[in-house]
């Protein structure tokens, strides 16, 4: 998924460092999706990505069926005041997800998470 992400900015001239950016938020998601969201589900999930281009940007659309998870009302604690070996696991991936981004947005419509991440080229 992350090279098909990766392929298409890069056709897209989405610039290397914002590219990289996403990239990262991408991937963070991802794996919180594959390991949380189809819990206790019975079946495997399905994960959809689509890649749009804009004028002015590159936006990646991530959207599945599992277990309802607002990122944007998450609660986070990542704890920065403490050695890492002391901090406790959990939130960094939505942190950087959140972060890494110009625009970040998530609707729950039809069942589905559907999560938007947008870079300004």
């Amino acid at each position: 998924m992350l090279d098909l992400i990766r392929k298409t900015g890069e056709k897209k001239a989405c610039p290397q460092e914002k590219l990289l950016k996403l990239e990262l938020a991408c991937e963070e998601l991802l794996v919180n999706i594959i390991s949380y969201a189809y819990q206790g589900e019975g079946s495997p999930g399905t994960i959809i990505l689509f890649c749009h281009e804009g004028t002015d940007s590159f936006e990646v659309i991530i959207k599945d069926h599992g277990s309802s998870f607002n990122p944007l009302t998450a609660s986070i604690n990542i704890q920065k005041n403490l050695p890492l070996e002391e901090r406790k696991l959990g939130g960094l991936g939505i942190f950087l997800a959140r972060n890494s981004v110009d625009e970040f947005s998530y609707l729950r419509e039809n069942n589905s998470n559907i999560v938007s991440l947008k870079v300004y080229k």
